[in-house]
């Protein structure tokens, strides 16, 4: 039998924003989470908005690289709205995370 070395494996480039450090901190991210769990979903949905202007307007390579994503997707350049709406549907996606992994285990019980 033929052993499996790294050249077979076809592996896939390490996007760029995962090597960026986090920007928010231990507490912050805890509290949403907390929210999220404790106080229901659209509360901490809400507060997602003020998070998002908050990073859209002070990072700026995160705002470059959605803005490099959104030309292409669009084909044209993005407005501020749809800028936003990106910003906001990843912390979407992010902050249902625990909550997906939560019914994930419990459905394998």
């Amino acid at each position: 039998m033929r052993r499996v070395t790294d050249t077979d494996i076809n592996i896939a480039p390490v996007p760029e924003w995962i090597a960026r450090p986090e920007r928010s901190n231990t507490v912050a991210l805890r509290l949403i989470v907390w929210i999220a769990l404790k106080l229901g979903r659209h509360a901490a949905r809400l507060l997602l908005y003020p998070i998002c202007l908050y990073f859209m307007l002070l990072s700026r390579q995160t705002r470059a690289a959605s803005k490099k994503y959104l030309r292409k997707v669009l084909a044209r350049e993005p407005g501020f709205g749809e800028s936003f709406r990106h910003y906001h549907c990843f912390a979407v996606a992010l902050l249902d995370r625990p909550r997906e992994q939560e019914r994930v285990i419990h459905h394998d019980l």
